[in-house]
């Protein structure tokens, strides 16, 4: 079975530069705050206010009790309680990164390998808006992974940048 490619957009109501500030320059911070039910701590190898691609890596730890809903909702014995994403390429000035999902999440239960890349520009009012572009290279375990991944990362990766907008309308951080 070969590479599958799975891709989106998604609207948020602010800026790109301040999306992109809270998903991955001050994301050890916001990701917690933005999903408190979902994620406990962001961890870093290598730099965080440096990363290098290749050395950079973070994890995003999990809580047990959301691990275990996502589990059960998805009839998967696999509980994963955390994501290891390693930095493959990175242009801030451009809002675009590439990782690779080095450990947990869809790894290793739905897919053998994975690679995201996630481009955040400027949406419909700029300076009020964006619209952040995701696609995600992965190679399925299985016949039957292959229809579900999808549907998984469709679900997933909308929510995460609506509950981070969500925060961030609600909240003056990450201004800058």
């Amino acid at each position: 079975m070969g590479v599958e490619v799975c891709s989106g957009q998604v609207e948020c109501g602010v800026s790109a530069k301040r999306m992109w500030q809270a998903a991955f320059k001050e994301g050890k911070d916001a990701l917690p705050k933005a999903l408190p039910h979902a994620i406990s701590h962001v961890s870093y190898e290598g730099p965080p206010d440096n990363p290098t691609p290749g050395l950079t890596s973070r994890t995003i730890h999990l809580h047990r009790s959301y691990a275990e809903a996502m589990a059960k909702e998805r009839q998967s014995e696999n509980v994963v309680l955390l994501v290891k994403q390693k930095l493959l390429e990175m242009d801030a000035k451009a809002l675009r990164m590439r990782l690779e999902m080095v450990e947990g999440g869809i790894v290793g239960s739905s897919v053998k390998s994975a690679k995201e890349c996630i481009n955040i520009v400027e949406g419909p009012v700029p300076g009020a808006s964006c619209v952040v572009h995701w696609s995600f290279e992965y190679e399925p375990l299985s016949e039957q992974h292959q229809a579900r991944v999808p549907l998984i990362l469709n679900e997933f990766i909308p929510h995460l940048y609506k509950k981070l907008e969500e925060y961030l309308v609600s909240h003056h951080d990450y201004l800058q």
